[in-house]
């Protein structure tokens, strides 16, 4: 897997924390040419830094930024071999309770965000006659579920991207991978929007052991490298995946389950 990321030049948005500074790290220790970007600039110079990649900051939702620096990594690199698009957040909360506002922003930063990011990827990419652009999507875009309704809107219309492209692009020599992970060792659960209960209890509706980062990481690395379509982890997000084409009365289920189980929980005066 190694010499499929050596020396390759690759741009990686969210790169400030969370899995995106998680594939910063195990790239940059397979000797890939690293261009980092975070609307956290400071975040994103400290990981860039430790790491010896350069540094951007960036707010995806911004088309021209994205634009800009997609073509200036090429200028200066001569080629862009991988996008990552990593950047977003979650939404939690019961749909009646999330304002308008929470939708927009969810919908600018984590769809419209990696919709710039793969467009001028993929443009730039068929110009070279190859590339790969890499969407991280979320098991949340396979599996319909409560509470967290606009993440897995956005989460199912980046998988509904990425597999639509991936055919288009195919005789363009450009490769595009969904990454569909479970539930993570990462920052989303202190970084959430939530509405109408603490961010601290994000944990708590996480039906699952959480996957370590690293551990994940590598997973999806592999995926990559084989040049999966989705990749789909763990081992219980793919007995969901399975469930919801074959079995999706069980899921329903599971879903009632746990929006029940959530309204028993949440104060009474909210």
């Amino acid at each position: 897997m190694e010499s499929t990321f050596r020396n390759k030049v690759i741009i990686i948005t969210g790169a400030a924390s969370g899995l995106g500074k998680g594939f910063a790290e195990a790239l940059a220790g397979m000797g890939a040419v690293l261009i980092l970007s975070d609307i956290n600039e400071a975040g994103v110079k400290a990981v860039a830094e430790a790491i010896n990649a350069e540094a951007y900051g960036l707010d995806v939702s911004d088309y021209e930024s994205v634009r800009r620096l997609i073509a200036e990594t090429i200028a200066r690199h001569g080629r862009l071999d991988y996008m990552f698009n990593n950047a977003g957040f979650a939404v939690a909360g019961e749909v009646q309770k999330i304002p308008a506002a929470d939708w927009d922003r969810i919908i600018v930063v984590n769809l419209n965000g990696v919709v710039y990011g793969t467009t001028e990827a993929y443009k730039a990419m068929t110009q070279q006659g190859f590339g790969h652009i890499v969407n991280t999507a979320s098991l949340a875009g396979l599996i319909p579920g409560p509470i967290m309704v606009p993440y897995h809107t956005v989460k199912f219309a980046i998988v509904g991207l990425s597999r639509s492209l991936r055919i288009e692009a195919q005789d363009m020599g450009v490769k595009v991978t969904a990454l569909c992970p479970g539930f993570i060792e990462s920052n989303i659960y202190e970084s959430a929007t939530t509405v109408d209960f603490g961010r601290g209890s994000m944990r708590s509706l996480v039906p699952f052991k959480l996957v370590k980062t690293d551990v994940a990481i590598d997973i999806m690395l592999r995926g990559i490298a084989a040049n999966k379509e989705l990749v789909i982890l763990p081992r219980y997000g793919k007995l969901l995946w399975w469930m919801v084409r074959f079995y999706y009365a069980q899921v329903r289920k599971l879903g009632l389950k746990s929006i029940r189980s959530f309204r028993r929980r949440r104060p009474a005066n909210v």
